[in-house]
C-alpha cells in the first residue's frame, strides 16, 4: 500500500447515522419501579470523545427517533452506543449498551457503509449472576462512508452463520438490511 493510500483510509470521514428506533424484549426490567414507565433516549460516542444524543422519549417501552447524527471517524473507530432513562430527580439509569468496531464492519462490508440498516443487540449486565443478557435491539442507518480498504482480508473475523431472514454480518449480534 502506497503512503497516500495509508493516509486515506486512516484520517477521519464522515458518517451519517440515523437512530431511529428501539425494540424492547419481552421481560427485559428497564426501571425497578412498576408503575413509571421509562424515559429512555440514546447517547453514543466515537472514540470515547463527547457523546451526543437523541431527544428523550417521555413514558415509553418503544421509544422511536428517527434523528440523524453526522459524525467524524476513522476506519478503526470505536462507536459506542447507550440507552439511557432520564431521571429528573436522580442520575440518569444505563438500560443497554453496545459497542461496535468499525473497522470489522467495514472489512465485511469492504470499506461501503450506504444506506445500510444496521439493528445491534443492546445488552446489559444481570445484577445477580453478572452475565450480559439481551434488553433488546436498535435499529440504525448507516450512511454515507466509502473507504478504500485495501487489506481487508487481515482482520480476523468471526465467521457464524445467520439467524436471521437479513443479510447479516459475522458477528453474534449485529444484523444488516440492504
Amino acid at each position: 500500500m502506497s503512503h497516500c493510500e495509508e493516509v486515506a483510509s486512516s484520517g477521519f470521514h464522515q458518517l451519517s447515522i440515523t437512530i431511529y428506533i428501539y425494540i424492547a424484549i419481552e421481560g427485559a426490567v428497564l426501571r425497578s419501579s412498576t408503575f413509571l414507565k421509562p424515559n429512555p433516549y440514546i447517547e453514543f460516542s466515537v472514540d470515547d470523545k463527547s457523546p451526543r444524543k437523541t431527544e428523550v422519549s417521555k413514558s415509553t417501552y418503544q421509544p422511536k427517533w428517527n434523528e440523524e447524527f453526522t459524525i467524524l471517524v476513522t476506519p478503526y473507530s470505536q462507536l459506542h452506543f447507550r440507552l439511557l432513562d432520564h431521571s429528573t430527580f436522580r442520575k440518569d439509569t444505563l438500560i443497554g449498551e453496545k459497542k461496535i468496531s468499525l473497522s470489522q464492519v467495514l472489512s465485511y462490508y469492504n470499506g461501503k457503509l450506504e444506506n445500510m440498516e444496521v439493528t445491534f443487540d443492546l445488552m446489559s449486565e444481570n445484577k445477580h449472576d453478572s452475565q450480559l443478557c439481551k434488553v433488546g435491539e436498535l435499529i440504525t442507518i448507516f450512511d454515507g462512508l466509502r473507504i478504500n480498504m485495501p487489506n481487508t482480508s487481515s482482520l480476523a473475523i468471526n465467521e457464524s452463520p445467520c439467524q436471521t431472514q437479513s443479510v447479516c454480518m459475522p458477528f453474534d449480534d449485529i444484523y444488516v438490511h440492504k
